[in-house]
Formats: C-alpha cells, structure tokens, sequence
C-alpha cells in the first residue's frame, strides 16, 4: 500500500508540474522583425503581441490589412495560423513601399471562432514580418462546426475516464479475497489469480497461469498452516481476512477517453478565447490529459480497494467477538 501511495504522489506531483508547464507556455507572443508597420482591422499587430491583448474581428466581417515598410516590397502576404499551421489568405506582388488590401474573415475562420494567429510579411529590400493575435467573435463558440464538434469529443472523452474509473472500482470489488475457509464460486476463484489480467482470452490465459504458478508455493505451505491449526475447518471460528492489494494497471479506456477530453477542451479553450493553441500547448495539454486518463482509475481503485478492506476488517472484528462470546 505504501508502494502504491508514492506511485500515486509521484503522478499527482508530475499533474502539478504539468499544470505549470501549460500556464507558462500559454502565455504565447508574438513580434514585429523588420522596419515596417503590419496593421490589421486598423490596429498595429505590434499592440496585439499576447492573446490578452488580441484584435477583436467580427466573424462575417471583411477587414482591411496593410504593410507599410522603409524600402520597397516586391511582395507581400498575409496569413492565418492555428495550433502552429498557417494559411496564406492573401498574397501579391507589389512594387511599392507599402500595401493594402481587404481580408475577408467568414472565408478563412467559417468553421469556428476564438483565437488565431495573423502574420503579415513582405519580401524585397524591404523585407520584415509581423504577427499579432486576433480574436474572431460573432457567433457563440458552441454554435460552430469546431465548437459543437469539440463539445461532442469532450463528453465521450469524459464518458469513457467515467466508465475506467467505475470498472476499476469494481474489479476491486469482485477481487476481494475470502477468509481463510470461506468458499468461492468458480468465477470468483478465477477472478483471484489476478483481478488485472488482460481481457484478451489467450493473453490472459498465460497471465493467470503465471501468477497462479508463480504463488503455487506459499498456498501449499499456507493450507498446510490451516490444516494444522484448524482455522479451515468448517464453521471454526477467527477466520482472518487477506487483504486486497493495490496494483498498478493500464486503463486503457481511461487513456482514450483522457486525449479525447483533451482535444476536446483544448479545442473549446480556443473557441472561447481562453487559450492560443501553440504547439508547445497541444504537447503539454495532451501530456496532462493522458495523465489524468491514467491516475483517475487509478484513483477510482484505490479508493475501491480501501473500502473492501474496511469491509473485510469489520467483518474479521464480528467474527472474533462471535469466536470469543462461544468460547465463554
């Protein structure tokens, strides 16, 4: 048991850290390289660096773009970037100091809204870029392709941890050991070898085999303590409860469900301009997410586990009292 509290301490202290990591790189930037002036829906994206501070655009809305520089363009470009993928939306060539031309935002964000990265940048003598954040409002986040589908992945998600945490629970259950004389059914005696051996049939054949081959040997020299003392005898009085280990397994459902909750959030933090999806983001969010998959079946075991042994310590205390009232 002490084992299994430090695996999970470790696990809720890499959480933790995991958490930090996810603030700390949220907090994304972007910057002006160059001697030129990059505005969008007339604003400098220079005074757009933080999702904080984004331009705010309307999502059926055509906004104009420019690209003012020190020396001459012989082009220009204007992008859209999510999660560390841009888009061009508008492109030309120029033979000028500067540009400027309409960007329509319905055309390039129609699947969703929240935030996005513009990145505007010339080429020629006159060469620089600049990148800014922008904050597509208009419709709710829920009403949108991106929105509604991110929702839909996120209750599965959250389903299928749910689902992980109450089988590992019951396993638990079905997994608690008889008193030393106490009968058990032919399921119940299966599920005793290893309550975690592998769902599949020939995998798990070889699992059980081996962990009931491999306790062969203190079952012989237990029954023959019990032979011995009497204590298997039926009806004998102070039959004493093993008590139910923790093991540490794969949930596999829990695993799934825990990246489909982090896609799904992830994407809904963006929708709902929480968050600005960088690639260090989705790395870190999806590294929490397969955590949490993992340590809340953990979590949901443990406590299951704890709680048939509280079961099996009463029912040990009852039958000594009964043991002790007879004697007398």
């Amino acid at each position: 048991m002490l084992k299994c509290r430090r695996t999970l301490a470790v696990l809720s202290l890499l959480s933790l850290l995991l958490g930090g990591m996810l603030l700390f790189v949220g907090i994304a930037s972007a910057e002006v390289v160059g001697p030129c002036k990059v505005t969008f829906n007339g604003r400098d994206v220079a005074t757009a660096s933080t999702p904080s501070t984004a331009i705010a655009v309307d999502a059926k809305a055509t906004v104009p773009a420019s690209i003012e520089s020190q020396d001459k363009i012989t082009g220009h470009s204007v992008s859209l970037e999510f999660a560390g993928v841009p888009w061009v939306v508008t492109s030309g060539v120029d033979d000028s100091r500067s540009w400027m031309g309409q960007v329509d935002v319905h055309r390039y964000a129609k699947y969703g809204v929240g935030l996005y990265k513009v990145i505007g940048a010339s080429t020629g003598p006159g060469a620089c870029s600049g990148t800014g954040f922008v904050k597509v409002t208009g419709v709710f986040p829920l009403g949108t392709v991106a929105g509604a589908a991110a929702a839909g992945v996120t209750v599965v998600g959250a389903a299928l941890v749910g689902a992980s945490v109450a089988s590992a629970g019951g396993a638990a259950g079905r997994s608690s050991p008889p008193t030393v004389g106490e009968d058990r059914g032919p399921g119940q005696a299966e599920n005793y070898c290893d309550p975690d051996q592998p769902a599949d049939p020939i995998l798990g054949t070889i699992y059980k085999v081996n962990r009931c081959l491999a306790s062969a040997l203190p079952a012989m020299f237990m029954t023959v303590a019990v032979m011995v003392s009497g204590m298997g005898a039926p009806g004998a009085p102070g039959a004493m409860p093993r008590r139910v280990g923790f093991r540490p397994f794969v949930p596999i459902l829990g695993i799934l469900g825990g990246l489909l909750a982090g896609v799904g959030t992830l994407v809904l933090a963006q929708q709902f301009a929480l968050v600005y999806p960088t690639r260090t983001v989705v790395i870190v969010w999806m590294a929490v997410s397969l955590v949490l998959g993992i340590l809340l079946p953990w979590l949901g075991r443990l406590s299951a586990v704890r709680k048939v042994n509280r079961v099996l310590a009463a029912r040990a205390a009852a039958a000594g009292s009964g043991a002790g009232g007879a004697a007398r």
